[in-house]
């Protein structure tokens, strides 16, 4: 999944099962960039 567009990159998922992780993801999408990319440091 994308950060930047909450997007599925890879895989097949319905969105119906993951509203609840994109609504949060969309919530929280400043935060995990920055976690992404302290992790890749």
């Amino acid at each position: 999944m994308t950060i930047a567009e909450l997007k599925i990159v890879y895989g097949k998922v319905v969105v119906r099962e993951i509203a609840d992780v994109l609504s949060w993801a969309a919530a929280n999408r400043s935060m995990l960039a920055a976690k992404f990319k302290e992790l890749q440091r």
